[in-house]
């Protein structure tokens, strides 16, 4: 699991979306938006081949009677991309083409989160135009025919622990971040401290409506993204949620040992199928250009039969129905057969 599927994984529950949003809106908005409408809305919408290092989810609200569509990307990046504002104008306008028919007024608000270094990345598509040898008239006049699109731009990493804590109100929403922020190519020593410091959260996530599988999740993520290992993080966890006998059948460890255990083969099952699918289509093109060749070689001797039946039997060998299903090998055969067979009958005769 990466942060991309930890991201998507976890806010894809309205829950923890919303607590997230309401802390990274502008106050007015979160004021004005009835979150009790907050849901999530089918569809992606970023290019295929940024799929591998981008996320999207788009939700809809109602904020003071009027329909929102919030756009949220989601991108661990090593660099800048300039052109990040051109990027989310398509999206959001493939959102809108979506939504038109049915909400032709709807308002989008697009929202840009990233892990990774600090960043100038122009927030406003007409910043993308350089204008800077035109005169200032016209240069407005240029600018007032520009697309006007502004996102939300949020850092992930310029956050510290206390920032992470206090953007949100959701315990899983807050864990998922700080394990992105901080435990990704962590030491195992660097992990077993910070998990250890983030105690509180992790039994508020097991408390809640589903918190196993959430917690299960988030120790999946640790796994794969750091050099821990199984035993390693039994011992750590273990303790933040048995203090006692730690054998106890139903206990809350147990439980997330079981789900983990799930989670890992559910997981191991998807990369299987993945990698099964890409050597399974390599594998089959190759067989596909074998049998392609095959059949050419097949039609071409069919019709080379037909016409040579016809040139040597006249109107009887034109009659015949050659079998479909032949093998090139009977095509062949038969092939020889009618230059010296002295009927019909002999070239079909079995050898």
């Amino acid at each position: 699991m990466n942060h991309d599927s930890l991201f998507k994984a976890t806010f894809s529950d309205p829950v923890h979306a919303a607590a997230l949003l309401r802390g990274i809106l502008p106050p007015e908005l979160v004021a004005a938006i009835d979150w009790s409408t907050l849901k999530l809305l089918p569809g992606n919408f970023i290019d295929p081949a940024l799929r591998q290092r981008l996320v999207d989810l788009l939700f809809s609200v109602v904020a003071a009677g009027v329909e929102l569509l919030i756009y949220v990307v989601f991108e661990h990046r090593s660099h800048d991309d300039p052109l990040t504002a051109f990027h989310v104008n398509g999206y959001i306008q493939r959102v809108r083409e979506r939504h038109v028919a049915e909400h032709p007024d709807t308002i989008g608000v697009p929202i840009v989160l990233f892990h990774g270094p600090a960043t100038r990345v122009p927030r406003e598509l007409r910043r993308l135009v350089d204008l800077r040898s035109l005169a200032p008239g016209a240069r407005r006049a240029v600018l007032r025919w520009q697309p006007q699109l502004r996102f939300l731009l949020i850092n992930v990493s310029a956050f510290d622990e206390h920032r992470i804590r206090a953007l949100t109100d959701s315990a899983m929403a807050s864990l998922a971040l700080l394990c992105m922020r901080y435990v990704r190519g962590a030491s195992p020593d660097e992990a077993v401290v910070a998990i250890r410091r983030w105690s509180d959260l992790w039994l508020a996530v097991a408390a809640a409506p589903n918190g196993i599988h959430a917690a299960a999740t988030l120790c999946s993520y640790i796994l794969q993204t750091t050099a821990m290992q199984v035993p390693l993080l039994e011992a750590t966890m273990r303790p933040l949620f048995e203090p006692g006998p730690d054998e106890l059948p139903n206990s809350t460890w147990a439980q997330m040992r079981t789900e983990a255990h799930q989670h890992g083969l559910a997981l191991g099952r998807e990369q299987g199928l993945e990698e099964g699918y890409e050597r399974g289509l390599e594998r089959g093109l190759e067989r596909g250009l074998e049998r392609g060749q095959e059949q050419g070689r097949r039609e071409a001797a069919h019709t080379l039969l037909q016409r040579l039946l016809t040139a040597r039997f006249g109107l009887e060998g034109a009659a015949i129905r050659i079998p479909e299903g032949a093998s090139f090998a009977d095509l062949e055969r038969w092939l020889e057969r009618t230059v010296t067979a002295p009927s019909l009958a002999d070239v079909f005769a079995e050898p």
